[in-house]
């Protein structure tokens, strides 16, 4: 059978018994002068072709050394550059959201930064010139990692608005383009070394190919000369075909041992030779498998089309095609990625016969390419693009639309009450209506918009160009989508969505300006009531800049000690004394003075910093009301307001008790004032968590109560004391009618469930003397009192009655 190794040959010996196997040693007869001059001139020819076949493979197998040396330094710049990009995106995420996830994301990035670098340096070993190019790339990323490192430092002391104008301020662009520019210059200088060394590969394979095809003619000629003289001399032709059987088994050697796939073909794309890792690859046990065979009855079936056409362009043109990337298939059902270079193979005249090609498996490095490019481009959790992909599709829209003189828009959209989800049902839920609204996004789009994960509960959408009408059909097609609940693990989640909407050019000339215009829209949508859309006008800019500088302050607010209680007394009408007060938060700027509740506390509720706030607030004043008890004043009753992320939080009745545990006081000195709407809108976890505070002694009361949609069958079951009528129906008592009715079924209500009524806003004695014919229990207002420093407290405990007939 013909060696599969070797191109077809057509001569052959007298009979295969006088073939000897491998290993047979031969009797020695003497041989004539004219054999031993024929078979000394085959043994140096077949001396020197070897060694010279042995110096150019060796030359071969040192530039492949040499280009995949090069390729690895590609690659490691290319982790570099991508590693940078990503400790980039990370310090952006977390300058904005200031979530813990993206500090690991920059923690992990600036690790394959450094690895990527390591990776490197090892490559340039022994090599002057690239090391010092390294030394530049080093410094460049150093910079920059360090710039990074500023500005989430920055972040975490000095807050949001300072890391971004850290940002804004354009040094990390620069330091970002001096590591990119770095990073180009050393590849380039590899890409100019990787061709001179493919050149080099190119020149060794064909000079080996070229001796290949020499030696080959030369041994048939010999082979011939000493067939017709063993004819006359049996033992001269079997020591020739035990030489002959020798060079081929050190070609076989030698292709078998490059570490490439090699493989050559006839004009018809015929398989004619390949080595042991090509066949493995084509799904055969062995070369010999493989010859005569097309790519249509191999394993690559599938491409064997396209091969065709690339062996018929290499045979035509005569030109050599090197390094192109290529799918292929597996036996195994796979698809992998090659690296294929395919030369023309020629005769001893220099005809081409055929073509010879070799390639590597790149699936490894082409996985891990896509895997760093998800990473950058696109939200882990939503699958969405991120905001590093979302500002690059802004750009790309910005161009067409500029072409076009056309209008496109930019949409962010939030979840309203996210972060009571969120902490109500834990994370795994919070994350689950993420992902289905963004599966909802989507779904409602054109396959020309873009919709992508902007942070946090926030999408923004970009509407491709079209008409300004059709922009605000699209956005009420999303408001009305999310009137259908949300369903996640098996759970109907409810959850409305506000729209804000740039456009350009209108509101903007580039990305960040229309994504701030939008986001401005948005917290607009949200202030005005949620579940809508708002379009942006230039005063929204100034609006969401101070909603910021508040957020801010009233962070340094809570860590420096610019926040206190002042107290306002409650008075019992049956015995006309204080029997209680309601803690109420201030804040006094060490700029602006006294800051009104009305504007951060609302503030607090959507940053959601209500919830430290809350807790400082139910700590403060339960040590407040036990330092009163400590001077030996009567006890009172502390009320503190709850808020619905405070009253929602893992953990809530724990934090009572320990709060009450380490201030001492009894926990029938604290009232917990719960809101209404609150109630109802969590019944049942309500209940549960309204039990455990029972149970432990604390009275209840339901705050605002007459604002809401209370069910009488639902308020019968909760463990609450107090009723507190809102003071906005105090207010028009007793001139309104439909205050009077509301303050009286109030009552009535209160006192046929046995439970205390305390009316909220009395200001005049007119509203006071009302009450009492209600028989209201107790009241609260400037009528009695303002809200004063707990050191005005005890001698207001002292006055007793005196506050209404002294």
């Amino acid at each position: 059978m013909q060696h599969p190794f070797l191109p077809v040959q057509t001569h052959s010996f007298t009979s295969p018994g006088q073939i000897p196997a491998r290993g047979h040693s031969a009797p020695r007869p003497r041989i004539s002068r004219r054999l031993l001059l024929l078979l000394a001139a085959l043994s140096g020819m077949l001396v020197v072709n070897v060694a010279v076949s042995y110096y150019h493979i060796a030359r071969l197998v040192e530039a492949d050394s040499g280009v995949t040396k090069s390729l690895r330094m590609r690659q490691a710049l290319s982790s570099l550059d991508a590693g940078v990009a990503k400790a980039a995106s990370a310090e952006r995420g977390y300058a904005i959201t200031g979530a813990v996830a993206f500090l690991e994301w920059h923690g992990r990035a600036v690790e394959d930064v450094g690895q990527a670098m390591a990776a490197a340096r090892l490559l340039a070993a022994g090599d002057w010139a690239q090391q010092q190019r390294l030394g530049e790339i080093e410094l460049a990323v150093g910079r920059a990692v360090g710039w990074l490192s500023e500005v989430i430092e920055t972040r975490r002391t000095s807050g949001e608005q300072a890391a971004l104008a850290k940002i804004a301020a354009g040094t990390g662009v620069v330091l970002l383009d001096s590591v990119r520019a770095a990073v180009e210059r050393t590849r380039e200088e590899e890409d100019a070394l990787l061709r001179a060394r493919t050149a080099d590969a190119r020149t060794n394979l064909h000079v080996t190919i070229a001796g290949l095809g020499v030696f080959t003619v030369a041994s048939i000629l010999l082979v011939v000369l000493l067939a017709r003289a063993m004819r006359r001399d049996v033992t001269n032709r079997e020591i020739a075909h035990e030489s002959l059987f020798a060079a081929h088994e050190m070609l076989r050697s030698v292709l078998d041992t490059i570490p490439q796939r090699v493989f050559w073909k006839d004009r018809e794309s015929r398989y004619l030779g390949c080595n042991d890792l090509f066949a493995r690859d084509a799904g055969a046990g062995s070369p010999a498998e493989v010859v005569g065979k097309t790519d249509a009855e191999l394993a690559m079936r599938e491409h064997a089309a396209k091969y065709r056409r690339d062996d018929e362009a290499v045979m035509s043109s005569g030109q050599a095609k090197l390094g192109y990337e290529e799918p292929v298939s597996r036996a195994d059902g796979s698809t992998g990625w090659l690296e294929t270079s395919k030369v023309p193979l020629r005769d001893i005249e220099g005809g081409i016969i055929g073509v010879l090609g070799t390639y590597q498996d790149i699936t490894a490095r082409k996985a891990a390419e896509a895997q760093l490019e998800r990473h950058a481009c696109f939200d882990a959790l939503t699958g969405l693009a991120n905001r590093y992909l979302l500002a690059d599709r802004i750009r790309q829209e910005i161009a067409h639309a500029r072409r076009r003189a056309a209008v496109f828009a930019v949409a962010m959209v939030g979840l309203d009450g996210f972060k009571l989800v969120n902490d109500g049902y834990g994370h795994a839920i919070g994350d689950g209506v993420l992902a289905a609204a963004a599966q909802r996004l989507q779904g409602l789009l054109r396959s020309d918009d873009t919709v992508a994960r902007y942070g946090g509960d926030e999408f923004a959408l970009v509407l491709s160009c079209r008409g300004d009408e059709r922009f605000a059909t699209a956005i009420e097609r999303i408001l009305e989508a999310f009137e259908a609940p949300l369903t996640v693990q098996d759970r109907d989640i409810f959850i409305t969505c506000s729209v804000g909407v740039s456009t350009f050019p209108q509101d903007g000339s580039d990305a960040a300006t229309l994504l701030s215009h939008a986001g401005a829209a948005m917290y607009r949508a949200k202030e005005r009531g949620r579940d809508r859309f708002e379009v942006f006008h230039a005063e929204m800019g100034a609006r969401i800049r101070e909603r910021i500088c508040m957020e801010r302050g009233l962070r340094r607010a809570l860590e420096e000690g610019q926040l206190f209680l002042d107290y306002q007394p409650q008075l019992d009408l049956g015995t006309n004394e204080i029997n209680g007060v309601e803690a109420l938060a201030r804040w006094k700027h060490p700029e602006s003075g006294l800051i009104s509740p009305a504007r951060f506390i609302p503030v607090a509720e959507q940053s959601g910093l209500i919830v430290p706030l809350g807790t400082w607030i139910l700590r403060h004043a339960c040590m407040q009301a036990r330092a009163w008890n400590a001077r030996g004043l009567k006890p009172v009753v502390v009320a503190v307001n709850l808020s619905a992320l405070q009253f929602r939080q893992a953990g809530f009745t724990e934090l009572v008790a320990d709060v009450l545990d380490e201030s001492g006081l009894e926990p029938s000195q604290l009232e917990l004032e719960i809101t209404e709407s609150l109630l109802m809108s969590e019944a049942e976890e309500a209940l549960r968590v309204l039990t455990t505070l029972k149970d432990m002694g604390i009275c209840l009361s339901i705050d605002d109560f007459g604002t809401g949609y209370s069910s009488l069958s639902y308020l019968r079951r909760l463990p609450v004391d107090k009723l507190k009528i809102d003071q906005s129906f105090v207010r028009d008592i007793p001139a309104n009618a439909n205050a009077v009715a509301i303050a009286r079924s109030i009552t009535s209500l209160a006192q046929s469930l046995d439970l205390r009524v305390i009316a909220e806003g009395v200001e005049t004695a007119e509203q006071l003397e009302f009450l009492r014919t209600l028989r209201c229990d107790e009241i609260q207002g400037y009528y009695c009192s303002r809200p004063v420093p707990p050191a005005e407290i005890p001698p207001l405990l002292a006055r007793g009655t005196a506050l209404l007939f002294g």
